[in-house]
C-alpha cells in the first residue's frame, strides 16, 4: 500500500489516527468508494474537521482520493454565497430598470403626450392628434382622443362659418336698416 501527501512525507499514514482513535486511512482502504469525515491534529493542539472524498480505480487496484478542511470549505461557500448574493441583487435592479423604461415607454410618454393635448385643447387648439399605434387601452383613449379632437375642431369650424354668416346678414340688416 502505497499514499502519497505533500505534507506527511516519510509517515506510516496508515498508522494515522485521528481524533476519538479513528484510522481513516484503514477506513479509505475497507470502503474503497466514498466520502469521509475525521478530524487530524492541527499541530496547535486542536483538530481540523476534514472530508475525505475517494474513488477505487479497479484496472490499477489504486484508490485515489483527495481531503481538504471543512473550514476551506466553509470559506469557498461563504464566498460562493456572497457572489450569488451580489449576482441576485444586479438581476433584480436590472429587471427593475427594464420595468421602469417600459412603464415609461408604454404608459408614462403617452400619458405625457395626452396631458399636453388637454392643454392645447383648454387654450382652443383642437389641431393636434397623437400617434397611436398600439392596441392596449393607453392606444384606444389615444385614438378615442384623437376622433373627439377631429369632432371638436369639425365643430369649432362650423361655429366660425355660422358666426361669419350670422355676422354677415347682421351687417346686411344694418345696411338695409341705414338705407331705409
Amino acid at each position: 500500500t502505497c499514499s502519497v501527501h505533500p505534507n506527511l512525507q516519510g509517515t506510516k499514514r496508515l498508522e494515522l489516527v485521528g481524533q476519538y482513535g479513528m484510522n481513516f486511512m484503514q477506513a479509505i482502504l475497507d470502503t474503497k468508494n466514498g466520502q469521509t469525515t475525521y478530524f487530524m491534529p492541527a499541530g496547535d493542539g486542536t483538530f481540523d474537521e476534514r472530508v475525505a472524498i475517494f474513488q477505487e480505480i479497479p484496472s490499477l487496484h489504486w484508490i485515489v482520493g483527495a481531503s481538504i478542511k471543512m473550514d476551506a470549505i466553509d470559506q469557498v461557500s461563504r464566498h460562493v454565497t456572497f457572489v450569488l448574493l451580489v449576482a441576485i441583487v444586479l438581476t433584480i435592479v436590472i429587471i427593475m430598470l427594464v420595468i421602469r423604461f417600459m412603464v415609461n415607454s408604454l404608459v408614462s410618454k403617452p400619458l405625457g403626450k395626452m396631458s399636453l393635448m388637454f392643454e392645447d385643447m383648454a387654450h382652443g387648439d383642437f389641431s393636434k392628434s397623437i400617434d397611436s399605434r398600439s392596441g392596449d387601452e393607453i392606444g384606444i383613449i389615444s385614438k378615442n382622443l384623437n376622433a373627439t379632437l377631429l369632432k371638436l375642431n369639425s365643430l369649432f369650424t362650423m361655429l366660425k362659418n355660422a358666426a361669419v354668416e350670422v355676422n354677415s346678414s347682421a351687417h346686411s340688416v344694418g345696411e338695409a336698416n341705414r338705407e331705409m
